[in-house]
């Protein structure tokens, strides 16, 4: 019926010659673990000269085994139809890391102000172990939150903004510390009988009226209340160590002051 179909395109390329293989750079930091280089092509051959004398390995994948910093070239091969392709080039880079940022530990009273830790470097993160594993503050400075004597260890690290690579960690120690509290003894006495003094036993004892020790009544080991009245009497007492001057928590210590026993009750008898 001479009827003409649609047309079908049909290419013919004829190229000058094969074309270099496909390869992507690869970087990563030292201690990670080093990328593959990967290359799209045919009959793909890697060589670790320019002059392509030193032929290191063949196929799509290339496992260069380096470890260390450095940067690493390549040169790459394709043999296609057209032949032998000219090489490119890739490079494998290894970052150094930064160096670990400059701490400064603390060691203070726990009953006082309890300072941040700092860090001196780019990118700062802390952590609670060695290994890295919990991560619990970024930034330059760090607030423990802790208040009770002893020892917090804590490990710092920082990233280079250029390469994304981080540091080892490096340990700042924040060290509370306190005296123990003081030796007392409540006491009870019955209304009529000597008021008895208050005796604490400890270094620089300091008594105050209010366990928030905002109200300092009397310095000394022995305190005479001057109480005449009864009831129960609660003061508070501290001892100070005489070097660094940090004052222990404060120990409660009673004076029961007893009203006097009602008479006992009789009947006459006839």
């Amino acid at each position: 019926n001479s009827c003409e179909s649609p047309v079908k395109s049909v290419k013919l390329t004829i190229n000058s010659t094969a074309v270099p293989p496909v390869v992507a750079d690869k970087e990563s930091c030292y201690g990670s673990a080093t990328p593959i280089l990967t290359a799209t092509g045919t009959n793909i051959k890697w060589y670790s000269s320019s002059n392509l004398s030193t032929l290191v390995n063949t196929g799509t994948n290339f496992t260069t085994g380096k470890t260390n910093p450095g940067a690493y070239t390549y040169y790459l091969t394709q043999t296609t139809l057209c032949g032998l392709s000219a090489a490119d080039s890739v490079t494998l880079t290894i970052h150094s890391l930064p160096s670990v940022p400059v701490t400064a530990s603390q060691s203070v009273c726990a009953t006082g102000t309890i300072p941040a830790l700092s860090a001196t470097g780019n990118n700062i993160k802390w952590y609670s172990d060695s290994l890295r594993t919990a991560l619990i503050g970024t930034g330059s400075n760090y607030n423990s939150g802790m208040t009770n004597a002893g020892t917090y260890n804590y490990y710092a690290t920082q990233t280079n903004p250029t390469t994304g690579c981080q540091s080892p960690s490096t340990k700042a120690t924040l060290s509370l510390y306190a005296p123990s509290k003081p030796t007392a003894s409540d006491k009870s006495i019955c209304f009529g009988s000597p008021v008895p003094d208050l005796i604490a036993l400890g270094n620089n004892v300091r008594w105050y009226g209010d366990s928030l020790k905002t109200n300092m009544i009397h310095t000394g080991d022995t305190l005479s209340t001057g109480v005449t009245a009864a009831g129960s009497y609660t003061y508070f007492v501290t001892q100070t160590s005489s070097g660094d001057g940090c004052e222990s928590p404060v120990k409660s210590v009673k004076l029961n002051f007893n009203s006097s026993a009602s008479a006992p009750v009789t009947q006459n008898q006839e």
